[in-house]
Parts: structure tokens; C-alpha cells; sequence
């Protein structure tokens, strides 16, 4: 069994702002109030910071508030707390080594430039790259929800043979989502493992 690979292909492009703890770093502004209506279109390019919750990988923190000063360190957690005050998550073009379930009426993007101030258009893809198999998982999602500027890739599976259960690797699993669109995201599915030799011809 080979893997497959997956690509879906926009195109908007995005900025990005720039994750600093110096002391002439810009004054951290609270996140909106819970419940700030969002559309799902890219924000905006050029001037301000973009509204959402950020998250980068490398500069965020555990305990982040999510805002562009401290932004969280995870998908998973920029997801939640995106999910609680009912924003966008404007993710770091980095590597972000977990899997991620995607909730339902949370768009993301993933194209932001971090390193670089005022906001920048192309800047690459944020990758996601997960350990295990779905990579990416998005189930029930009925209200407009948006993943843009992402890369998928779910681990290879070489080795075993495959069974009836295991052996399939899966970039994003999506289940009953009529309201999930996807732009600018590459998904990449893992090298399968081999299938069951039912006889062998002599």
C-alpha cells in the first residue's frame, strides 16, 4: 500500500507581525471580549496587527495570552482559547509538532512572517507535523470555518505489514463538515505500510 498525497492550492497571502520581549517591543493590548463576531475571509494585509489569537511555536508560551506580544505555543491551545473568545487563530509560518483537532467555527491561517515588522505579504506555510495518524482531524464542523496557509503531514509508516486496522497514514480525516474550506494548504499523506502477502507464487 503506497501513500498518497494530498494538495489543495489558493491563493491569498498574508503578514505577519514580529513576537519580541525587548524592551522596545510593543505594549501588549488585550484580546477582544468573548464573543467578537469574525468572518471567515483572510484579515486584512498591511498596518495593524490582525485580530486574532496568535500562536508561534518557537516564541510563544504555555501560558501565553495569545496576544501578538505573547502569543500561545501550540495549535491546540490557539484553537481553545480562539474557540472561547470566538476569534481567529493567526498562526507563525513555523513547525508545529502536534496533532490538531480543528473546532467548529475556528478559521486559521498559517502564512505569517513573525520575524519581520510592519506586516509583510509571503511569508511560507505554517507546517504542521504530527507523530501520529490522522495528522488532522475535523469532525461535525457545520458553521463557516477556514484553514488557510497550512501544510499537513502525517508520519510514514514503513515496516509491519498492514492489517485490517492499521497501516493507513491520513494527512486530515474530515467527517460530516459541510462548513470546513480550505485554501493555500498542502496536505501530505506518510509511505503506508506494506499490505498482507495472502500467498506467494513460485
Amino acid at each position: 500500500m503506497r501513500g498518497v498525497f494530498f494538495g489543495l492550492l489558493a491563493t491569498t497571502v498574508m503578514a505577519c507581525g514580529v513576537f519580541s520581549s525587548s524592551d522596545d517591543s510593543p505594549k501588549e493590548e488585550p484580546l477582544p471580549p468573548p464573543g467578537t463576531p469574525q468572518d471567515n475571509t483572510p484579515p486584512p494585509v498591511g498596518g495593524q496587527a490582525p485580530v486574532g489569537v496568535y500562536v508561534s511555536s518557537s516564541q510563544g508560551q504555555d501560558d501565553g495570552s495569545g496576544s501578538s506580544v505573547r502569543p500561545l505555543k501550540t495549535l491546540a491551545s490557539a484553537f481553545a482559547k480562539a474557540k472561547e473568545q470566538g476569534l481567529r487563530v493567526i498562526a507563525c509560518a513555523e513547525e508545529y509538532a502536534e496533532n490538531l483537532t480543528v473546532l467548529d467555527g475556528v478559521s486559521a491561517y498559517g502564512y505569517y512572517d513573525c520575524k519581520k515588522t510592519p506586516w509583510e505579504r509571503g511569508a511560507p506555510r505554517a507546517i504542521l507535523r504530527a507523530a501520529t495518524t490522522p495528522a488532522m482531524i475535523a469532525t461535525g464542523i457545520t458553521q463557516p470555518t477556514r484553514l488557510e496557509g497550512f501544510e499537513v503531514r502525517s508520519p510514514d509508516l514503513d515496516g509491519a505489514p498492514a492489517t485490517e486496522t492499521t497501516g493507513t497514514t491520513i494527512a486530515l480525516e474530515v467527517r460530516d463538515s459541510t462548513g470546513l474550506a480550505l485554501g493555500e494548504v498542502l496536505l501530505h499523506a506518510g509511505k503506508a505500510r506494506r499490505g498482507p502477502t495472502a500467498w506467494r507464487v513460485r
